[in-house]
């Protein structure tokens, strides 16, 4: 139980880390991917993986609000 709760812990917190360093690198001023040919399908690539680093963080802050919601119906 302790491994399963520092695995998540850990993969977790690099993937906000990740999505952190990421969004701060695709949407700099400095970002010119996709302008040069060679770089313009890697910088769609990076979209899409920012996109589902998002939808994951949103599940994520769903079932962290629902939960207690559910505990507290199915307590009563």
């Amino acid at each position: 139980m302790v491994y399963d709760v520092f695995a998540f812990g850990l993969c977790n917190g690099a993937m906000i880390v990740c999505l952190y360093f990421g969004y701060d690198m695709f949407y700099s001023d400095k970002n010119n991917c996709d302008d040069i040919p060679e770089t313009a399908f890697l910088n769609s690539v990076m979209f899409v993986i920012l996109f589902i680093g998002y939808f994951m963080c949103f599940v994520y802050l769903m079932i962290l609000f629902t939960v207690p919601c559910l505990y507290m119906m199915i307590r009563e």
